[in-house]
């Protein structure tokens, strides 16, 4: 590490916080790092670690633990270090394979990953039709524990199942809640409020917020919801209670754990 420290200096900012290079305050002294040796700059170090091939499955295990699965097959993250390489570290063509592999239609990577914070707001304003975040959602995303830009180290957030406690959950089923009372235009809303048939509204509700994902218990539920199981409202669904109705079962189809997942 000292080594390599000293590769590195001379670099700098300015008084404008713009990087600079100040070739005057350089150890110009030879160095030793990973082997090779030499009046290295902060580049070549650089270099010399991409030459490593842990750094290749670096990067594979990291893309594949983001965008498919946790703890990927050693194989796998083989495969995709090999790529990486072949594409010189130009991640643009990895992620184009990577993409539009058949990884993602496997048993394992189907609701693998827990969505993070930024991907559950914006997520949720999409589906409702909503055009512009406000306050709300980055008081939401402040207490899920995500700030935009403002991770709490280089490494950046956790992720995964960190996304998920007591605290956070709460956080995510309120906001869920604060959403139902804007909605939105999404045309499957203005279809949805239209029918007065609780098992058409609870099969939409689930196909669109879930992709169906849910198990018949649980559509049943949302079924006897909607005619007015339990509610101390008109007792069937109605033009007088469908928006309401049709509103709390929303929520009701976000809090399930599948709407927590990607």
């Amino acid at each position: 590490m000292r080594e390599s420290a000293r590769a590195f200096t001379g670099w700098g900012i300015d008084r404008d916080y713009n990087f600079r290079d100040f070739p005057a305050r350089h150890d110009d002294g030879s160095k030793t790092f990973l082997g090779k040796t030499g009046n290295f700059t902060g580049r070549d170090i650089v270099e010399i670690i991409f030459t490593q091939p842990a750094a290749a499955a670096l990067f594979a295990k990291d893309l594949l633990n983001f965008f498919v699965y946790s703890d990927p097959e050693p194989a796998l993250i083989d495969a995709v270090a090999a790529l990486i390489r072949r594409n010189d570290y130009n991640l643009p063509p990895v992620m184009s394979v990577v993409l539009r592999s058949n990884l993602f239609y496997s048993e394992r990577a189907y609701r693998a990953l827990v969505k993070s914070p930024v991907q559950f707001v914006v997520g949720s304003y999409q589906l409702f039709g909503i055009k512009q975040s406000d306050n709300v959602a980055l008081g939401a995303l402040r207490r899920m524990g995500q700030i935009l830009f403002l991770p709490p180290n280089v490494k950046g957030w956790d992720g995964g199942s960190a996304w998920l406690n007591s605290q956070t959950m709460l956080t995510r089923e309120n906001f869920a809640s604060s959403l139902m009372a804007k909605m939105g235009n999404a045309a499957w809303i203005q279809r949805a409020t239209t029918s007065m048939d609780p098992s058409a509204v609870s099969r939409a509700l689930v196909a669109t917020i879930l992709q169906g994902d849910v198990s018949p218990a649980s559509t049943a539920n949302l079924t006897g919801y909607l005619n007015g199981n339990n509610v101390s409202a008109l007792a069937a669904l109605s033009g007088e209670n469908a928006d309401e109705r049709i509103r709390g079962a929303a929520y009701l189809t976000m809090a399930m754990p599948a709407y927590q997942l990607a």
